[in-house]
């Protein structure tokens, strides 16, 4: 009689409140509690922990069996390591753990959700936070035409490299890849770039033949998304147009008017075409020299073509 007396106002305060008594699961029943609710793994750095794990608890509160589904994880640069929780059988009570992994490789914040289907209900929906920071590496520009240089000239160009994450940014090396008419002017190695900031490297591009060139600037650096860059770098040069110049001889310097480009030199002495015997030198100025006896004599005439450079 007193337990009823007990019971009465019990149930007519629920009542007026509206509260209807929460219901326990039918015997037999399963019940799914995971732990966290939202898993936030925080700032998470790439220098210091590149690979950065944590643990999802799986919990049976029924008094049934939990049979899980098939647990997947979406979201780029997370993934589950270690043994597939999938199909694993929770008696009442039991616990279980998940564990999640985060690779830092690309700053910003990243997102994943995680799915643990099971025979209590709807799946579990479970959403995971990481707000990596790491190095990363911009170029500017990415690539480059020389156009059509003169033969001769050398053109340059300065690439930017910029730090655009959160963290250091070490270029080990920047090195050019391509033939002898490429060339890096100012050498980077192991330089520290803060968040930011910038650093340059000057290339070179000097042609000695009218042929197309083409090459490659390649930034090496601990960038985890794009350890190395590459700058696509191409030109095609020309001649200038062909000069004939004369002179009377008894000299053994001749000044020239343009710069010559060497292989295109023919030198005709007395309208006779002369191999040997003298030098192109360009150390003070363009000119033809002669050496000792070889020298064209008073009275005699001296006829220079060749392929100017040009202005550069």
């Amino acid at each position: 009689m007193r337990q009823m007396a007990r019971t009465v106002p019990l149930i007519a305060a629920l009542l007026l409140c509206g509260c209807p008594p929460s219901e326990p699961p039918p015997e037999g029943t399963p019940v799914i509690a995971v732990s966290p609710d939202a898993l936030d793994f925080g700032a998470v750095s790439f220098t210091d922990a590149p690979i950065t794990t944590a643990v999802v608890t799986v919990t049976n509160e029924g008094d049934a069996d939990l049979e899980l589904g098939d647990i997947t994880l979406a979201g780029e640069y997370f993934d589950l390591p270690g043994v597939d929780r999938s199909g694993r059988v929770l008696r009442p009570g039991r616990s279980l753990d998940i564990t999640v992994q985060i690779h830092a490789e690309v700053d910003g914040e990243r997102q994943a959700r995680l799915r643990i289907p099971s025979n209590a209900g709807d799946a579990i929906e479970l959403p995971v936070f990481a707000d990596v920071h790491a190095p990363a590496i911009d170029v500017s520009p990415w690539s480059h035409d020389f156009g059509n240089p003169v033969v001769g000239c050398a053109p340059r160009l300065t690439v930017t490299i910029e730090n655009v994450g959160r963290e250091d940014l070490l270029v080990t090396s920047v090195e050019m890849d391509g033939n002898d008419e490429w060339a890096l002017e100012t050498p980077v190695v192991d330089v520290t770039i803060a968040p930011g900031a910038t650093t340059e490297a000057v290339a070179r591009y000097q042609p000695d033949d009218p042929e197309p060139d083409d090459a490659e600037l390649l930034i090496q650096s601990n960038a985890p998304e794009l350890p190395k860059a590459i700058v696509e770098l191409e030109g095609r040069s020309h001649f200038e147009t062909e000069a004939t110049e004369t002179f009377d001889g008894g000299a053994t310097r001749y000044p020239l008017t343009f710069g010559a480009v060497w292989e295109t030199i023919r030198v005709f002495v007395n309208g006779d075409r002369v191999f040997s015997g003298w030098s192109y030198d360009d150390s003070s100025g363009p000119a033809l020299v002669f050496q000792g006896g070889s020298a064209p004599g008073e009275g005699d005439s001296l006829r220079v073509v060749y392929i100017a450079l040009g202005s550069c």
